[in-house]
């Protein structure tokens, strides 16, 4: 296998083993803790979506969504630097 494990292949595809020693630190974390707050942040999003549809009764526009979106764009800006940053 390699030194890395599978989620930091999951996150970072392009990752080669002893690569992470040449990429500057903070850059490295902010990437996974970026992804890591994104996904956190959407999934409870939407559950709280899914509460308020159940409790009401009907569908509520998918505000959720916004934060999706806001997020990926955040979490795409965060690799685009890291990746020009390599």
């Amino acid at each position: 296998m390699g030194e890395h494990s599978m989620l930091a292949r999951w996150l970072w595809p392009e990752l080669k083993d002893g690569q992470a020693a040449s990429m500057p630190t903070g850059f490295f974390i902010a990437r996974g803790v970026a992804v890591a707050l994104w996904l956190t942040l959407s999934a409870v999003n939407l559950v709280v979506w899914l509460m308020i549809c159940l409790i009401s009764g009907g569908w509520d526009d998918p505000w959720w969504l916004w934060s999706v979106l806001i997020g990926a764009l955040a979490v795409a800006g965060v690799r685009r630097v890291t990746r020009v940053l390599e």
